[in-house]
């Protein structure tokens, strides 16, 4: 008798070239053997483990409004993770929502970078909105990282600072946890994989003023 067993692998087509989804499914069906999208792995790893977690919530004023700041940790990387919601969030209604990785440049010295939201400019947009969600990551600056936004500030190639899949599980988790499903992501367009794994949609991308 064999085991249930997971297997992870490369299927080719008769022509040498990689089998594509639906190539897949009609493989499985022809020899009578399940598949899994990765989308489907993390929904289930949704369900039965998390590594982020809520650990604080209370209200917070600033310089542009008043918004409840909840506070969560990151159970794997040790990271602690700020989101700033403002107004009711609607599963239904699609939420205003930026994730936020901090630059000292723009967010702290306030270097316009045309085309990249800063931190203040999506509060300032979700206040007016009336409701919405900041998220700020916490990673720990890298030093590479600091050095690719002085580079492309002073117009020279930047070293390439890839998003990791930590980051954007982190901040998926902390989106499902606060209750949003679809987004209106202020960012420009970007292809995010398995996100629907979190149960999350971009239904919109909206660009920095």
């Amino acid at each position: 008798w064999f085991e249930p067993t997971g297997l992870i692998c490369e299927v080719m087509n008769d022509d040498g070239t990689m089998s594509r989804r639906a190539e897949l499914e009609e493989f499985t069906l022809q020899h009578d053997i399940k598949i899994g999208t990765i989308a489907d792995l993390i929904h289930y790893r949704m369900i039965h483990e998390r590594t982020v977690q809520r650990i604080a919530e209370q209200p917070m004023d600033s310089e542009l409004g008043s918004f409840n700041l909840v506070t969560y940790r990151d159970s794997v990387e040790g990271d602690v993770h700020l989101a700033l919601t403002l107004g009711k969030i609607c599963a239904e209604e699609p939420t205003l929502v930026r994730v936020h990785n901090m630059d000292p440049l723009r967010d702290l010295l306030m270097v316009k970078q045309p085309g990249r939201w800063s931190l203040r400019a999506a509060m300032r947009a979700v206040s007016e909105a009336g409701s919405g969600v900041v998220l700020l990551l916490g990673h720990p600056l890298d030093g590479d990282v600091l050095l690719a936004h002085i580079r492309e500030t002073a117009g020279q190639q930047p070293i390439k600072t890839p998003t990791t899949y930590s980051t954007v599980g982190a901040g998926s988790q902390i989106l499902r946890d606060l209750g949003v499903r679809k987004m209106r992501l202020m960012s420009s367009p970007m292809k995010f994989n398995a996100i629907s794994g979190f149960d999350l949609e971009v239904v919109e991308y909206v660009p920095s003023e």
